[in-house]
C-alpha cells in the first residue's frame, strides 16, 4: 500500500508445529518496509509463542525480537516476552498470572532506538489493559486475572494490572492519554520512581442468543509515584476510567 508518497510494504511467514513436548509451537518473521511512512526505514520482526495444557494448568510463552534501520546510522533494537500460567480452580472458576514486557526507551540514541515497534496489525485495544493508558514501548505488565462463568449465558472477568517501567533510567513509557503533558522529556529521564500505577479491569458478558453476544466493560487507571515525581508543576497525574458496551452479532 501507499501511505502519502513513500510505499509500504510487509510480508512475512508464520509456521505451526501442532505436538512440540505436548504442546503447540509458532514461529513467524515479518519484513516491513517504509515504516512510518518513511523511506528507508525497515523492521525487522521474528520470534515464536509457544502453548500448552497440562491437567488443570496452561502454560504460555512469548518471546520476539526487532532490528532494521530507522536511518542510515540508527538501527531499530526492540524486545517484547510474554509468560503466563493459568489454573482452572474448578469447572467454573479459572485463575491466572501473565508477565508481559516491552523493552527499549523508545528514543533514539546515537545508534540504536531501543523501543518496541508495534506492526499497526489490527485493533490494538487493549494490549495493556482495557484503559488503553500505555503504548507497547518500555513497559512492564504484572497482571492477575479470574474469569468465572456464573451460568450458561453469563459470565464474568477481572484483570488487576500492576505497571512498571523496564528501564527507569531511560525515557517515560509512551502514554495514550491524549492532552496529557505532564511528564516532559527532561522530567523522564534520570533514576526515577518507576512505578506506573495499577489498572482494575472488570468485565461481563452475556450471551443474549446463539447470534448476539453483549460485553459491558469498566477499566480504572491509578497513576503510580512515577508521574507524582516527575509531573510539571501546574498539573495532574493521569488517573483514568473507561465503561464500554460491545455487541457482537453473527449474520
Amino acid at each position: 500500500q501507499t501511505a502519502g508518497a513513500v510505499d509500504t510494504d510487509l510480508h512475512g511467514l508464520d509456521v505451526n508445529f501442532s505436538d512440540v513436548y505436548g504442546g503447540a509451537l509458532n514461529a513467524h518473521y515479518y519484513h516491513y518496509t517504509g515504516l512510518a511512512a518513511t523511506a528507508g526505514h525497515t523492521l525487522d520482526t521474528y520470534g515464536f509463542d509457544y502453548s500448552r495444557d497440562y491437567e488443570e494448568w496452561d502454560f504460555y510463552v512469548q518471546y520476539a525480537a526487532q532490528d532494521g534501520d530507522q536511518t542510515a546510522a540508527i538501527e531499530y533494537d526492540g524486545e517484547l516476552l510474554n509468560l503466563a500460567v493459568g489454573y482452572d480452580v474448578d469447572e467454573d472458576d479459572k485463575i491466572g498470572l501473565s508477565y508481559t514486557s516491552y523493552s527499549g526507551d523508545d528514543a533514539a540514541t546515537a545508534a540504536s532506538n531501543e523501543g518496541w515497534q508495534h506492526l499497526n496489525l489490527g485493533d490494538a485495544h487493549s494490549f495493556l489493559g482495557f484503559a488503553d493508558v500505555f503504548a507497547q514501548s518500555n513497559i512492564e505488565d504484572i497482571t492477575f486475572t479470574w474469569d468465572r462463568q456464573l451460568d450458561e449465558k453469563n459470565s464474568f472477568h477481572l484483570a488487576y494490572h500492576m505497571f512498571q517501567l523496564d528501564d527507569s533510567s531511560s525515557d517515560a513509557a509512551i502514554l495514550n492519554l491524549n492532552g496529557w503533558t505532564g511528564l516532559t522529556e527532561a522530567a523522564s529521564t534520570g533514576a526515577n520512581d518507576d512505578d506506573l500505577g495499577t489498572e482494575l479491569d472488570l468485565i461481563w458478558g452475556h450471551k443474549l442468543s446463539d447470534d448476539v453476544d453483549l460485553a459491558l466493560g469498566y477499566a480504572m487507571f491509578d497513576a503510580g509515584d512515577y508521574f507524582t515525581t516527575n509531573k510539571t508543576a501546574g498539573t495532574v497525574s493521569p488517573d483514568a476510567t473507561y465503561a464500554w458496551l460491545n455487541a457482537n452479532v453473527k449474520f
